[in-house]
């Protein structure tokens, strides 16, 4: 049964004031400190594990109405000039879609170029992110949800 455009797009937006989509379905991790001198730069590997049983849509999903994988980092002492460089995706069907679908399972990698001003002060500090994805099943997708991001860094 192929489901309606109206349909998909609520499961797409959510709810008015939902955000986090079922706890758990997907965890984020970014190991830190990472080390980087003034005026240098560094790639940060942010690692998304998602549940067993779910799959999140890409960066590029193939539906209008299915909210696509987002990497997106407040401004801090680090800065990104590049967008974020995401997982090659495997196109599949599902009963709720009429075409392929372009998705990510299991544990994958998006990757973050940074780079430390010359004039960045020295030493510790963090600069905080959010991933914004949403989660299916190969029935049914959950409402958009966002995982906060935390990448602590030592300026040298």
């Amino acid at each position: 049964m192929l489901l309606t455009p109206l349909i998909l797009l609520a499961w797409a937006t959510g709810l008015p004031g939902q955000n986090s989509g079922k706890p758990g379905v997907a965890t984020v991790a970014v190991k830190g400190p990472v080390a980087v001198k003034r005026g240098g730069a560094i790639t940060v590997p942010v690692t998304v594990t998602v549940a067993r049983g779910y799959h999140v849509t890409s960066a590029t999903p193939g539906d209008r109405y299915l909210k696509p994988l987002r990497l997106t980092w407040e401004k801090g002492a680090l800065t990104s000039e590049a967008p974020p460089r995401y997982p090659k995706a495997v196109l599949r069907s599902y009963p709720f879609s009429e075409g392929k679908l372009s998705v990510l399972d299991g544990t994958f990698t998006i990757e973050q170029d940074f780079r430390a001003p010359a004039t960045a002060s020295q030493g510790f500090g963090a600069i905080t992110g959010k991933v914004h994805y949403q989660a299916c099943t190969d029935t049914e997708c959950l409402p958009p949800a966002t995982v906060p991001v935390r990448l602590s860094y030592d300026i040298r």
